[in-house]
């Protein structure tokens, strides 16, 4: 499960990079990149990592490419602009960093002997084993070879297969620690995720995340619904609703995370069951050693983020958070061997062996340095404050622990206070410009537009420009600050007018594009929108805002007069 997790946390990568590709030529031309970039330098840095991710994906093990994927997302994020704000932009980096160390902790043994398997996973095994073999010899021969396929088969769902040790000897003590909290600090991570989230909601959100009503206007509020958003609103009942809701919300990131916390009862080195228990006062850790706590945490959580995904395009930002929980998956827990150092074996022998000596001690460290800013979060799920006390907050205030945060480490995810109050009404900026005599309106690909356009998955790709539209409404809400200032709303209008092939390269293609000589002005114009009722032939019901005062916008009607 680690190498999955390794995988998606590069095809993740892979799709951030690409999104850049894609948007970056409008986002940069708006808002040129700080810190001495050029908007084509950040654009081919972006693009030179969309094969970095690549070989992620195929070869988890070459960590070196995972670590540039970190870098250049590094870079892109401080110096891209305004358009890199989002949780999961910080998310990333944080995920980014740790399964960077879990890839490299792979490189650190040849081998595993499966001395311990999960009481729940040997169960699950031997029922595959107890199929009848009473039959026939044919049938005999042809069964076992079945069975043997589906052992074969569980085994690469759960793990990597043991290898031949033969030849092989136990690794250091170390490396297990390494591997086993490398993976737990991804498991951590996971938990004050979704913990956070829940209790962000319960606490301070919405009253309707405490009365179940949230999801009866959600699919239609959310940034970016789907069609399938269309037809979960329309056809889903609201007591299903409403249990939905629970399950999401009340288990799934409330009760689910906890189980997470099973690790520290099946994590090899950390494990606090004994190996071997036999008398009857340990049958209670017996059964929380056997249990899959870890298994049904995540496979719950995992539902349910697949549920929002399909509905809605939050970026990258769910299959991202899938990425702990595939690496908290390893139910199996064995003996990390290695082949010995041969005699003779030359300058690369020796450099691999330094290599096994000093990575692990730089893991560990690295993993202290991640960790340490998260103690503000754990605070915050203890006591609904940040304040960490008397004994830990000098250490909270030292430059090693400002440092990591900066990286954005260890993030208190309870600050993204946009995922605990939904939005109840839904405005949007309509763009539109004068051809001749005639006025056609212009769609942002992927943004809620005309009202007969079928909304579109686009998420795990994020397409940051039609995202952006979306907080231009809500200019003033102080959760949204700057994200909503229209400062790159006016450049683009006066790009449109000039005829800028990049800006008119942004909107999807009307009969505009080939009269551009022919443009007088160009217009937004705010519109309140909600999804149609089945039977009405479009997908969307809208009605203008008319030209009133708006809080940040000024008004709900702007022009830019061309020539």
């Amino acid at each position: 499960m680690h190498v999955g997790a390794i995988r998606l946390c590069g095809l993740i990568f892979f799709f951030a990079f690409l999104g850049n590709v894609i948007d970056g030529p409008i986002m940069w031309l708006l808002t040129p990149p700080s810190g001495g970039y050029t908007a084509a330098g950040l654009a081919w840095l972006n693009t030179f990592a969309l094969i970095a991710a690549l070989m992620v994906i195929f070869r988890p093990k070459w960590w070196p490419a995972l670590a540039f994927c970190w870098c250049i997302w590094r870079v892109t994020f401080w110096n891209g602009g305004l358009w890199f704000f989002d949780g999961w932009d910080t998310m990333l980096l944080e995920v980014g960093f740790l399964t960077v160390l879990l890839a490299i902790t792979l490189t650190l043994f040849d081998g595993e002997i499966i001395d311990t398997v999960d009481h729940w996973t040997n169960n699950a095994k031997q029922s595959l084993l107890s199929v009848s073999l009473t039959d026939g010899p044919c049938e005999h021969e042809h069964v076992s070879a079945v069975v043997g396929g589906l052992h074969r088969a569980w085994d690469r769902l759960l793990g990597e297969e043991a290898v031949a040790t033969d030849l092989m000897v136990p690794c250091s003590p170390i490396v297990g620690w390494c591997h086993a909290l490398a993976e737990l600090s991804l498991t951590l991570m996971a938990f004050r995720l979704f913990f956070a989230a829940g209790l962000e909601k319960l606490r301070v959100g919405d009253p309707c995340w405490k009365d179940l009503t949230c999801l009866y206007d959600f699919y239609e509020m959310q940034p970016g619904p789907t069609a399938l958003a269309w037809y979960f609103h329309s056809y889903t009942p609201h007591a299903l609703m409403s249990i939905m809701q629970f399950f999401a919300i009340n288990v799934s990131e409330c009760v689910a995370p906890v189980l997470l916390l099973g690790a520290f009862f099946s994590m090899g080195p950390l494990s606090f069951v004994p190996q071997k228990l036999g008398n009857s006062e340990n049958r209670l850790l017996r059964s929380l050693g056997g249990f899959p706590a870890r298994l049904v945490g995540s496979v719950f959580i995992i539902i349910f983020v697949t549920g929002i995904f399909v509905c809605g395009n939050f970026a990258f930002l769910h299959p991202l958070s899938v990425v702990p929980l595939v690496a908290s998956l390893g139910l199996k827990r064995g003996t990390l061997m290695e082949k010995p150092q041969r005699p003779g074996g030359g300058i690369l022998e020796a450099a691999k062996a330094w290599y096994r000596r000093v990575a692990p001690v730089m893991v560990l460290a690295l993993l202290a340095f991640a960790f340490l800013p998260s103690l503000r979060a754990y605070a915050w799920i203890i006591h609904a404050n940040e304040d960490t006390g008397r004994l830990l907050e000098p250490l909270m205030d030292s430059r090693v622990v400002q440092a990591a945060a900066d990286l954005k480490l260890g993030i208190p995810y309870q600050r993204h206070e946009y995922f605990a109050n939904p939005l109840h009404i839904r405005n949007e900026m309509v763009l539109s410009a004068q051809v001749g005599d005639e006025w056609v309106e212009l769609d942002i690909p992927f943004k809620v537009g005309r009202p007969n356009r079928s909304p579109m998955q686009t998420s795990p790709l994020h397409r940051r420009f039609a995202w952006q539209w979306w907080f231009l409404p809500l200019s003033g809400n102080g959760v949204v600050g700057q994200a909503a200032a229209p400062g790159w709303l006016v450049g683009f209008m006066q790009r449109l007018c000039e005829g800028d092939s990049t800006a008119w390269a942004a909107v999807e293609h009307s009969s505009a594009h080939s009269r551009l000589h022919e443009v007088r002005r160009v217009a937004v114009q705010m519109y309140n929108y909600h999804f149609a009722k089945p039977g009405a032939g479009v997908w969307w019901n809208r009605t203008s805002h008319g030209n009133v005062s708006w809080p940040g916008l000024g008004r709900t009607h702007l022009e830019t007069r061309c020539g």
